[in-house]
C-alpha cells in the first residue's frame, strides 16, 4: 500500500514571492507614494528628498501629528505649485480626529504648535512678535483659509528675515559686525517703503521688499555717505528686528 503523503511543514512551504512579500509589507504602497510625491515636487535634491520623505511616513498611533505635518510642509519650498497639495495634505493630518468618538477638525493648540516649528530658525525673541500677531484660541477650530494664510505668513517670513540679514552683510563692509546708524536708517527707509500688503496674499510683503529699487537706494546712500559723522552705529541685531517689526506691522491679522 502505498505511503501517505505527510503535509508539508513550516520549513517545507514554498516560498513567498517578491510580490507577495512586498504586498504584505505595505513597501509597494510606500514606494510608490514616494515616487509619486517626488515628480509632483521636483526637488533639486531629489535624494535629500526622499530620505526626509521616507523619515516623515511614520504612521505609528503615537506619532506627533505637528511633525508629521511640519514635515509635509518642508518637502518643497512655498513657491512651487506643488507646495498647495502639500498645504492641504498637512491640514488633514492635524485635523484627523485622535480616536472614533472624537471629532474632526484642527484646533488652535495645534495650530500655534506648527506655527512655533516652522519659526525655530529664527530667534525665540523675534518669532514671539509675529506669533502674537497670528495668535488663536487654544481651543478654537481653525479653518483652511487661517490655516492657509498663517502657514504662508510664517513661512514668507523665515525669507523676509533671511533678506534682511544678507541686506545687513552687504551693509557691513568692514566686518565690523556694525554699521554706521545713518546708513541703516536710509536702507530701512527704503525698504519699509517698497514693502506692500493685501489682505488675501502674504507674499505681497515679500515681493515688495524685493523690488526694492536699486536705483533709489543707490542715490540715498550716496546722500547718506555725505552727510555721514559715524558718530553711532547699528548692530545686525538691532538691524534685522527693525526690519522684521517692519515687516510684522504690514501682516494682516487672520481674523
Amino acid at each position: 500500500m502505498a505511503e501517505k503523503r505527510k503535509p508539508a511543514s513550516a520549513d517545507e512551504k514554498m516560498p513567498e514571492s517578491n510580490r507577495d512579500f512586498l504586498e504584505k509589507s505595505a513597501v509597494r504602497s510606500l514606494l510608490r507614494g514616494a515616487i509619486s510625491k517626488l515628480i509632483e515636487n521636483r526637488p533639486e535634491d531629489p535624494i535629500a528628498f526622499l530620505a526626509e520623505y521616507f523619515d516623515s511616513a511614520d504612521n505609528k498611533p503615537g506619532s506627533n501629528k505637528v511633525a508629521k505635518a511640519h514635515q509635509e510642509l518642508l518637502l518643497t519650498h512655498h513657491s512651487r505649485p506643488a507646495f498647495e497639495s502639500n498645504m492641504m495634505l498637512a491640514y488633514q493630518i492635524l485635523s484627523a480626529p485622535k480616536n472614533a468618538k472624537s471629532k474632526a477638525g484642527l484646533k488652535g493648540d495645534l495650530f500655534t504648535e506648527l506655527l512655533t516649528k516652522i519659526l525655530r530658525e529664527v530667534p525665540g525673541e523675534v518669532s514671539e512678535v509675529l506669533l502674537k500677531k497670528l495668535l488663536c484660541y487654544e481651543n478654537e477650530v481653525i479653518p483652511y483659509d487661517i490655516f492657509h494664510s498663517g502657514v504662508m505668513t510664517c513661512f514668507i517670513f523665515l525669507d523676509f528675515y533671511a533678506e534682511a540679514d544678507g541686506l545687513f552683510t552687504v551693509l557691513d563692509t568692514s566686518r565690523k559686525k556694525e554699521v554706521d546708524k545713518e546708513l541703516c536708517d536710509v536702507v530701512l527707509n527704503q525698504l519699509n517703503a517698497a514693502m506692500t500688503a493685501t489682505k488675501d496674499d502674504p507674499k505681497s510683503i515679500l515681493e515688495g521688499a524685493s523690488k526694492l529699487r536699486p536705483d533709489a537706494l543707490a542715490i540715498a546712500l550716496d546722500n547718506a555717505f555725505d552727510s555721514v559723522v559715524y558718530d553711532e552705529s547699528m548692530a545686525r541685531d538691532e538691524f534685522v528686528m527693525t526690519a522684521v517689526i517692519m515687516f510684522i506691522a504690514k501682516v494682516k491679522p487672520l481674523r
